[in-house]
């Protein structure tokens, strides 16, 4: 063969796979109308394995999964879900595995009674009152033809230091380049994305947190600031304005909200008393214990229910109704497996006349 037909024919195969590649492209990419989903921050279609025997007594590896609109747990059609859980880590429960969160407990209990009721996680780690919001501007709309009843916000602890534009409260990714523009639309980016996902569900990483030493701690029945809500006053003020805000965007998607009150293992009760670490941060320019932040939490988790109230939501102080023990948690906030139990348990016995 001579070295001009070598070349026509390389050529004409550069050709037909670069016009292969542009038909695959357009008939299965995102270029024509784009997927918003894939503007977002959020973890979609994943399935990963964590190692968490350091954080928590287990026998197995953790198996976290969420699907293509990044919602985790069980549920036949976007069109038909009972409840919408929403709120940060601590909903999310990135080392807790499937079956075993609280939202997963509370559908299971539902079943045990022979009650269909499915329970999705909207939970996103790190997320704030200001993410929940945006949720229902930018995610939720993205969702087809999602319809829920109700949505059951599980909020307080990461509103106690929160301002706007915290990062894990950035969804939308905003301005983005042509490289970011590719990976969003691209078929072959597309497909490339799912076999390495499909690689890392079988490599097994080891989770990033830290289990805390109860047992070492010091704690004080002593807080160190007299007027709490006096200085977490203009804080707690933009709050309540959220919780009013996430009100009116569950009326507007025509459902009910469920608001539930959060409580850390920061502090305790023993012998009659209020304890809480010793240790000291600093809020609002003052210098603060865990004793200070339980009361900070009462006041939070008040205006949390005081708001739902006004809204006629459905509310449930789980920070004062149900106490968390030490082997419940991996550390002051994050619950173990035991601990997601006693919270699903907890839910479907307030929860249960509803449905």
């Amino acid at each position: 063969m001579s070295f001009k037909a070598v070349v026509k024919l390389i050529a004409c195969n550069v050709l037909i796979g670069t016009t292969g590649l542009f038909l695959i492209e357009i008939l299965f990419g995102n270029w024509i109308s784009p997927n918003r989903l894939n503007r977002l921050n959020l973890i979609r279609n994943a399935d990963l394995s964590y190692d968490v025997s350091h954080l928590y007594p287990s026998d197995h590896q953790v198996v976290y999964r969420r699907d293509r609109y990044g919602l985790r747990g069980w549920y036949k059609d976007p069109g038909s879900i009972d409840i919408m859980t929403v709120g940060g880590s601590t909903t999310d429960e990135r080392y807790v595995s499937e079956g075993e969160t609280w939202p997963d407990i509370l559908r299971q209990d539902f079943l045990a009674e022979g009650k269909t009721v499915s329970v999705v996680n909207a939970g996103v780690d790190g997320q704030s009152t200001y993410g929940h919001i945006k949720n229902f501007d930018w995610w939720f709309p993205e969702i087809p033809r999602l319809k829920v009843g109700y949505f059951l916000f599980y909020i307080g602890i990461n509103d106690f230091y929160k301002n706007a534009n915290y990062k894990f409260d950035e969804l939308f990714k905003g301005n983005i380049s042509v490289k970011e523009k590719i990976k969003e639309r691209s078929a072959l980016y597309y497909l490339f994305r799912t076999l390495r996902g499909l690689y890392l569900a079988k490599v097994v990483e080891k989770a990033d947190s830290r289990r805390i030493d109860f047992k070492n701690l010091s704690w004080t029945d002593t807080s160190l600031v007299s007027d709490h809500e006096g200085l977490m006053r203009a804080d707690l003020a933009g709050y309540e304005e959220r919780l009013r805000i996430l009100g009116e965007k569950v009326r507007v998607w025509q459902a009910k909200p469920i608001f539930v009150t959060q409580s850390a293992r920061s502090y305790k009760k023993a012998g009659g008393k209020i304890l809480g670490v010793a240790t000291t941060r600093s809020y609002k320019g003052a210098t603060v214990n865990e004793l200070d932040y339980y009361y900070m939490m009462q006041i939070l988790n008040g205006k949390t229910l005081e708001v739902c109230r006004a809204l006629e939501g459905i509310c449930l102080d789980l920070a004062n109704e149900l106490e968390l023990d030490e082997q419940d948690l991996y550390d002051f906030s994050h619950t173990a497996p035991q601990g997601s139990r006693k919270i699903g348990h907890y839910l479907y016995e307030k929860l249960k006349a509803y449905f």
